[in-house]
């Protein structure tokens, strides 16, 4: 079977397994199979061994059950760069681009040197990402589980910027020496209110729940970190947080209660505000 005619056939079987995405999900699973690029899939009369063709079959079933394409695959693209992924860690999405594109208006100046918490570090798409774009800075990335920080460092590994991130085991501040300060906190913390975590889409249920689940009212996190932020701060001192829909009100007063003065907002393609951007008083 040449690739292209296996990409008709699993396209068909997304499609009747209700499976909106079918046309991306099947090219990105038959490449990860193949090994060959869109043109030569489309343009070409490359022949896919047995071997790649039942890799891709197997993995077409697995997506038709809705597990997520990453987490079949391995890796996700986010912010031009690949990463590796896998069911300990929350696959990254385009919503968390904004946190970059807030954090880039409020440092322009990609020369500077500074230091950075990232909490819920993950994957570590995030910190890695503005490791690559930020050549000066130095970030710690902390994370209450151990799968996650083993994900984070192969990627960090993979990008060579390893030496520039410290990865700790912590919930949230705990494991963090008071005699460090930071110029800035980043987190894209669990924010989904935890009667609402059976609700999800089929595909979210295969992120890791301590992922997702941000407590009764979704705002456990956002609490935890606005009280105890200013210990770890500079004068000075910047949060910036990924939210949920319709979170913000709520999210601007408890930091408000906590001292620190609402910066900007940020919205994602669909006008939805997903990114607040603090400075500590």
């Amino acid at each position: 079977m040449d690739a292209f005619e296996a990409l008709k056939w699993g396209r068909d079987k997304l499609r009747l397994s209700q499976i909106h995405s079918f046309n991306i999900d099947t090219l990105l699973i038959l490449q990860d199979a193949a090994g060959l690029n869109k043109e030569q899939i489309y343009f070409e009369k490359n022949i896919i061994n047995a071997k790649q063709l039942e890799i891709f079959q197997q993995n077409i079933i697995k997506r038709s059950q809705f597990i997520p394409v990453a987490k079949i695959i391995g890796n996700k693209n986010f912010y031009h760069d690949n990463f590796i992924v896998n069911c300990d860690v929350l696959d990254p999405r385009p919503d968390s681009e904004v946190l970059i594109e807030a954090f880039l208006a409020k440092y322009p100046d990609l020369n500077i040197a500074i230091n950075i918490l990232e909490i819920g570090v993950g994957s570590g798409c995030l910190s890695l990402t503005l490791l690559k774009l930020y050549p000066n800075i130095k970030i710690y990335g902390v994370d209450i589980s151990k799968k996650a920080l083993n994900i984070a460092k192969k990627n960090a590994d993979k990008m060579m910027l390893s030496d520039r991130i410290n990865l700790i085991q912590s919930d949230i501040f705990a494991n963090i020496s008071h005699d460090i300060k930071f110029d800035e906190i980043i987190s894209n913390p669990p924010y989904i209110p935890t009667n609402d975590i059976k609700k999800l889409a089929k595909d979210l249920k295969y992120d890791p729940v301590i992922a997702l689940d941000g407590g009764g009212d979704g705002m456990y996190f956002y609490r935890k970190i606005a009280d105890k932020s200013s210990k770890y701060l500079n004068n000075d001192g910047g949060i910036i947080v990924e939210i949920g829909i319709n979170q913000d009100e709520t999210i601007k007063e408890i930091f408000a209660n906590n001292n620190f003065n609402i910066l900007n907002y940020y919205k994602d393609l669909n006008k939805i505000i997903r990114v607040l951007s603090f400075i500590k008083k």
